[in-house]
């Protein structure tokens, strides 16, 4: 089996350009009669497939040792066994008599086994003879751990786990959606849950998803995936979030997210217009820290030792976050008020920053020892500026 690039299967066999043959009277039914053959035993040994998907590049190697079918009452019974991409593959059930019956009749199943560490079941109704294919099922599927899927999503993933997964495929005439979507993940370092509907399975569109993670080892999670980031990372993330639209744009029409580091916490709320290319964040950010010193890793360089500092502010970066975002901040600390506007060139690099500060301070000592000075002077005073960073240099103007 195999599509071109353009999708097109080769067991098509030119479908589309033939008229169908007019049916006569003893088929008019669907062919119930000649489709219905008593068969005590149906038994296939030692089949491959190949599946070459030339449009998406992907392959598919399915080697089955037996594949049985046996009549049982009104039940036919199904024996499968073999391998899919190299993975144990066993399914075990029954199919309704009429599943090799009349067309337009749907037919009950059910399926249990596995494929490799992957417990599978499905059960509902399926009209596979018919042109409409109508499909009504409930799919259920447990794995040990996130590494047993690594086959199947082309990359390693974590050993973590368990995940549990549900959910309900109906429709017909190749328009299936899927709804009671349920992922959960208990892994040690991290939980996870998604919930939702998916309206277009073949275009991944329609896409409404409710997402919720929490995790106190976020290094470890990310290094376990493989993935990297250019930015330090806090030791825990709670997040929750709304996922909206299609793969080819997916929205997040509101995220809440909660973080957690030595001396530092932090929350954020908002939405993103592209989140593949993290492009239209907006961020209400709240944050406490009792020094100013435990955000030296994010801000890749020193910090005095000094505080406690509490800020308020928003972010908005309509380009992506390696495009210019502003920002709007309020920071207090002890007998100190600063507001800070501006704009940062690349808020990933930390460059290109240039902000207007406005800072008030009940004494030049208190504004000093935020700075990490030691100054004796009492006096109130006001400052006003521009503040700038490029290339890990920073610069005060006006």
């Amino acid at each position: 089996l195999e599509t071109d690039p353009d999708g097109r299967g080769n067991w098509e066999m030119g479908a589309g350009q033939q008229e169908a043959e007019p049916q006569d009277e003893a088929s008019a039914d669907g062919g119930s009669a000649l489709l219905r053959p008593f068969l005590r035993e149906l038994r296939f040994e030692q089949v491959t497939v190949e599946y070459r998907d030339a449009s998406a590049g992907r392959e598919h190697h399915a080697e089955f040792e037996r594949i049985l079918l046996s009549s049982q009452g009104e039940r036919v019974s199904v024996d499968l066994k073999g391998r899919l991409d190299g993975q144990l593959l066993n399914l075990t059930g029954g199919i309704d008599e009429s599943a090799i019956g009349a067309a337009d009749q749907p037919t009950g199943f059910t399926l249990t086994g596995n494929l490799g560490d992957i417990e599978l079941q499905a059960r509902g109704m399926l009209d596979a003879i018919s042109a409409a294919a109508n499909v009504d099922l409930r799919l259920e599927a447990k794995a040990p751990s996130l590494a047993a899927l690594t086959k199947f999503a082309g990359r390693d993933l974590p050993d973590q786990g368990p995940l549990d997964v549900t959910l309900h495929i109906s429709g017909a005439d190749g328009d299936y959606r899927a709804d009671d979507i349920k992922v959960k993940l208990g892994a040690e370092m991290l939980t996870a849950a998604v919930e939702g509907t998916i309206a277009d399975l073949a275009e991944m569109s329609g896409i409404e998803l409710d997402v919720a993670m929490d995790t106190a080892r976020l290094p470890d999670v990310v290094q376990q995936t493989g993935i990297e980031v250019p930015v330090a990372l806090p030791s825990g993330l709670n997040a929750e979030a709304k996922l909206s639209g299609s793969l080819e744009a997916l929205a997040v029409p509101a995220y809440k997210v909660g973080i957690q580091d030595e001396g530092v916490e932090a929350s954020a709320t908002g939405q993103v217009a592209d989140l593949l290319a993290l492009k239209g964040l907006m961020a209400d950010v709240s944050m406490e820290t009792s020094s100013l010193a435990a955000l030296s890793k994010y801000a890749n360089t020193e910090l005095p030792d000094s505080g406690p500092v509490v800020l308020t502010g928003k972010l908005s970066s309509p380009g992506g976050l390696d495009a210019p975002s502003d920002v709007s901040a309020n920071i207090k600390g002890d007998g100190v008020n600063a507001d800070i506007v501006g704009s940062i060139a690349d808020l990933l690099a930390a460059e290109g920053v240039l902000l207007a500060l406005n800072v008030d301070g009940d004494s030049l000592q208190q504004v000093a020892s935020l700075a990490g000075q030691d100054l004796s002077s009492r006096e109130p005073m006001r400052l006003k500026g521009e503040l700038s960073l490029s290339s890990g240099t920073y610069k005060v103007d006006k």
